[in-house]
């Protein structure tokens, strides 16, 4: 992926709103929303490193409806967006509503540190996550993985799965104008209250009718976070790091340009990658700790690792390239 909007649509979104001045689907299917009651347009977006803008929504009766046929029929799905607040109480990112069921899925900002997702079993089905603060001003990745397959919802929060909890889910049903960006409705389409709105910015909302892996909802966040990845700037001659303790926010080492020399001795924790290969490395890459990461290694160049320890990352070693060692 070159790019945040190349990932969206080649991982296959069935909807996808990046907001950027307007309610347009950029994913192809020609699935275009409807901005209503002066949703603000131009503010500054999630995405770093791109132009792209966000929509601002006034917590009153702002809100971009969608076309429900993204969710309708829908059994296994991924929701992703970003969006920023001061003010998460008792708030809908996201509403999908059915005639005989208004919440037959909800994304709910319950508080600062809670996140309710709405089943669709019953009006009053969900489940919840306690999660850091999200009512901070500061953008955050939300993607929420509805498994029907085997009845399991997961929720991430800035790339980091926050659990899986097992429920009974049944295939989605959503009426006709019953799906809205930035409302919690109470019945298909309308019974809107002004206290259950969203009060902040919203930014690059997906909708999948497939299940994303952890990586891939990793990879979206280091997009967003890291921006575009750009082409060689390099190469770099005797590239040596040794013996460094790297807590990474992000990414611990990230490698963009073709380069030589050593990395060894070095202990990289916590982030969304350990170690990103995204050029060649013709140096050695030995004896390093990398652990406690979202992903540990990302192999996507030819480079040669040997003796290094990879462990308690949420997944080891990812490898997209042939022809490494």
């Amino acid at each position: 992926f070159e790019d945040y909007a190349d990932a969206i649509v080649s991982l296959g979104a069935d909807g996808y709103w990046p907001l950027d001045g307007d309610a347009s689907d950029a994913s192809g299917n020609d699935r275009d929303g409807n901005a209503l009651n002066g949703v603000q347009f131009g503010v500054t977006g999630a995405l770093n490193g791109v132009p792209g803008t966000a929509a601002r929504f006034d917590g009153n009766d702002d809100r971009v409806d969608l076309p429900a046929d993204v969710l309708d029929g829908a059994s296994d799905v991924t929701t992703v967006l970003w969006f920023r607040t001061s003010d998460a109480n008792g708030a809908s990112l996201l509403s999908a509503a059915a005639g005989n069921n208004n919440n037959e899925f909800l994304i709910w900002a319950h508080s600062a540190t809670e996140v309710r997702i709405y089943t669709g079993q019953t009006t009053n089905s969900y489940l919840s996550w306690n999660v850091p603060d999200i009512a901070d001003d500061t953008w955050h990745q939300l993607a929420v993985v509805r498994n029907q397959t085997v009845g399991e919802i997961e929720l991430y929060l800035d790339g980091v799965s926050q659990g899986a909890q097992q429920t009974t889910l049944t295939t989605l049903q959503v009426g006709n104008g019953g799906l809205m960006i930035g409302q919690e409705q109470d019945s298909v389409g309308g019974s809107l209250n002004p206290s259950e709105s969203w009060t902040g910015d919203i930014d690059e909302l997906a909708i999948f009718r497939s299940l994303l892996g952890a990586e891939d909802i990793q990879a979206l966040y280091a997009f967003g976070v890291n921006g575009p990845v750009g082409g060689p700037v390099g190469p770099v001659q005797d590239l040596t790091l040794t013996g460094n303790t790297i807590v990474a926010g992000v990414s611990g080492m990230r490698l963009l340009a073709a380069a030589s020399g050593l990395l060894t001795g070095n202990d990289v924790s916590g982030g969304v990658t350990g170690l990103d290969l995204r050029s060649p490395f013709t140096g050695m890459i030995t004896d390093n700790r990398i652990h406690d990461a979202g992903l540990g290694v990302f192999y996507g160049a030819s480079a040669v690792l040997a003796a290094n320890e990879v462990y308690d990352n949420v997944t080891g070693v990812q490898v997209t390239v042939s022809g490494g060692d």
